[in-house]
């Protein structure tokens, strides 16, 4: 498969299935991969509390967000350490910078 594939699947009843990723606490360094922009259907992406450094690939910026039919695709939440990563350019950033200790966990869809 490619990374296109990757993520594993999560859904509650009555809700389109969506992928997540967890890299958050990884001791990750370098750029964030492009290639991330690419999954489908990606619901979650957790990349705070590593060490990427430089800007958030366009790819994950432009990566659709979640809409308010439980039936849309889309991304629900993107967390990242703003202080080395700025995730700003998408609607559903969450900043989470030195272990700040913020309840960042999915608590479920908007509706």
């Amino acid at each position: 498969g490619s990374i296109g594939d990757m993520g594993s699947a999560w859904a509650s009843e009555g809700t389109a299935r969506g992928k997540y990723i967890r890299l958050e606490d990884n001791q990750f360094s370098g750029s964030i991969p492009s290639e991330l922009g690419s999954i489908k259907d990606l619901y979650l992406l957790t990349l705070h509390d590593n060490s990427f450094q430089g800007e958030m690939p366009q790819t994950v910026c432009d990566l659709p967000v979640a809409g308010a039919s439980v039936d849309q695709y889309g991304l629900f939440k993107l967390t990242s350490s703003c202080e080395e990563v700025d995730c700003s350019c998408s609607s559903v950033c969450k900043c989470i910078d030195g272990g700040d200790g913020e309840d960042w966990q999915l608590q479920g869809r908007r509706t």
